[in-house]
């Protein structure tokens, strides 16, 4: 069994070493192409970066306008329910209004029926 745990990491081993050496092939043959090549790649990985950047500029903005969105929902159920409050209060001010005139209006008649029988009211004093 000792004998074939030494196998396998004399395996391992030389996989290691073919891997470093594929590497080592990769960058030496990279560093023989000429230099429109490596700008090429460099613009490439430039524009790959600028799409994933503006990707996530992206979803940022919808997730804003999504979030602006359901404000502006928020809002608008806000300011019908002010507006609602706001129409009863008129109605209400309204009725007052028709119940201090009707007030004032039965008033002013009973003056005048008082008046018609000669029965004047004192005029009231005003103190400054």
């Amino acid at each position: 069994k000792a004998v074939v745990s030494t196998q396998s990491t004399g395996e391992d081993v030389a996989e290691v070493a073919e891997k470093q050496e594929e590497k080592v092939e990769k960058q030496e043959a990279a560093a023989r192409q000429p230099p429109t090549v490596h700008q090429y790649r460099k613009i490439q990985q430039k524009v790959e970066n600028m799409e994933e950047k503006h990707k996530s500029q992206l979803s940022d903005l919808q997730r804003t306008i999504d979030k602006l969105q359901s404000e502006k929902v928020k809002v608008v159920v806000g300011d019908e329910h002010m507006i609602r409050r706001y129409k009863e209060q008129l109605i209400e001010k309204n009725l007052q209004i028709e119940r201090f005139q009707a007030e004032i209006d039965s008033i002013i008649s009973l003056c005048m029926e008082l008046q018609v029988h000669g029965i004047v009211l004192p005029k009231r004093q005003i103190r400054a």
